[in-house]
């Protein structure tokens, strides 16, 4: 199994999954109760971002007035927060970058897998959900991964300049 995995699994320990789950369900309960506040979809369903480049098509042949943007920018917004949580989280308990990476996609991909689970009704609608998600998951990542090496580097520098506190 191990091989066929390239030997990532040996590299996610049960702190990390427990982490990626606790955060992931801190922001379900948040993207629950900001539908309630901002009223449109849930903020974990990554859908929109697979009908946004079909709404600029559909919006520069009859016009930019019902072109919905706020969707696919919350969700932007949302697994970039959950990112920066997960690497903040992982470095103040002594990880790396790479852990913080993959404490964002188990989050995400939580409140992904749960809002699929309740929206999928078709092969299409899956396949857009996959293809939405594995960019989500991405960016997700991505975020974690640069804040995590920007907390990293800072701790760094704080540790190598004994004299700067006193």
């Amino acid at each position: 199994m191990r091989r066929l995995t390239g030997g990532k699994l040996g590299r996610l320990t049960g702190r990390l999954v427990i982490e990626g789950l606790l955060l992931g369900g801190a922001g379900l309960i948040l993207s629950q109760l900001a539908v309630k506040i901002l009223i449109g979809r849930s903020l974990v369903d990554p859908l929109p971002l697979a009908l946004t480049p079909a709404a600029i098509m559909r919006s520069v042949r009859e016009g930019f007035a019902y072109f919905d943007l706020r969707s696919p920018l919350l969700h932007i917004l949302y697994a970039v927060l959950l990112g920066t949580a997960a690497s903040w989280l992982v470095v103040r308990r002594g990880g790396t970058a790479e852990q913080a990476r993959q404490t964002a996609r188990i989050a995400l991909g939580l409140g992904i897998l749960v809002v699929a689970v309740q929206q999928v009704d078709a092969v299409v609608v899956a396949f857009y959900y996959g293809l939405s998600a594995f960019v989500s998951l991405s960016i997700s990542a991505y975020a974690a991964d640069w804040v995590a090496r920007q907390l990293l580097r800072r701790q760094a520098t704080a540790l190598s300049q004994p004299g700067k506190d006193e």
